[in-house]
């Protein structure tokens, strides 16, 4: 009888707090399978970004439509009123950009290109949650089999007044390699296709530029992963990060907190029309 009701109670507490029991794994793949599901999204992003030793703050409020990708976002800090647009398929699918300051210009420039990318981590493509998810996703996929050594989940805890999971990503892979390139090729470029950020090469690679095509032959270091630490926090039901955190040996490398989300709002055709009224370009 005593072990009936040993059992009925380890029954009752686990039901209770079987939310509690998801493994790092677990979560990290609701996160993924989170951010694959989204079609739209609106969101606060405060981003702090260490650019060859020197860290940038930005604050922009994004309204992102998935596929086809488009884009709005207006910045708060550090140039108030700084408007982008970016639709893929017009405007030769370059971001136009109202600087909303002297000489009054609006620019029409390459997403991908060195002047848009100028003290920024990710270009516009990656606002929003994907490629956050997609980093992770990759690092799964890479180590598949030992997940337990690579994420862990610390529980439910408390972020800004909500409920939060947090995960930590503690990468004992995580190496500093050469790499000899096998075909002329750019440092941003190697950083998309290998999941790794281009900053993070230029930073082991003195005297290099991001946007230089490098010959065949020509001997890189570059880190292994995208970082050597993760930390996480992400929304308890939503599955969304509302915080992230991302070290090297180095020290902090990126950390973005993201506030204001809406999930899959419905936008109107004129949010991504240079024409809106409401913009400034």
């Amino acid at each position: 009888m005593r072990f009936i009701y040993i059992s009925l109670a380890i029954g009752l507490f686990v039901s209770i707090n079987g939310v509690n029991a998801q493994s790092g794994l677990d979560l990290a793949n609701k996160m993924i399978d989170r951010a694959k599901s989204l079609k739209t999204i609106q969101v606060t992003v405060d981003a702090k970004e260490r650019i060859l030793g020197t860290y940038y703050v930005e604050k922009n409020n994004f309204k992102i439509n998935i596929t086809p990708f488009k884009a709005y976002f207006k910045q708060e800090f550090p140039q108030k009123g700084l408007e982008g647009l970016l639709v893929l398929g017009e405007n030769g699918d370059k971001a136009k950009i109202s600087l909303n300051s002297f000489p009054w210009l609006t620019l029409n420039l390459e997403p991908e290109a060195e002047m848009m990318m100028k003290n920024h981590h990710h270009a516009v493509f990656h606002a929003g949650f994907n490629y956050v998810a997609e980093v992770l996703d990759g690092l799964l996929k890479k180590y598949q089999g030992k997940s337990d050594q690579l994420i862990v989940s610390k529980g439910l805890g408390s972020y800004q007044g909500q409920e939060v999971w947090i995960l930590e990503c503690n990468n004992p892979f995580y190496k500093i390699q050469q790499i000899t390139l096998q075909k002329p090729e750019t440092i941003y470029n190697i950083g998309l296709r290998l999941h790794i950020n281009y900053l993070s090469i230029l930073e082991e690679n003195s005297g290099s530029k991001a946007f230089e095509v490098l010959p065949a032959g020509k001997t890189l270091k570059i880190p292994s992963d995208y970082a050597s630490k993760m930390l996480i926090y992400m929304h308890k039901t939503q599955y969304y990060p509302v915080y992230i955190k991302v070290s090297d040996p180095r020290g902090l490398f990126e950390e973005y907190k993201f506030t204001n989300v809406i999930i899959n709002p419905v936008y109107k055709p004129e949010v991504f029309s240079p024409l809106n009224k409401e913009y400034n370009f």
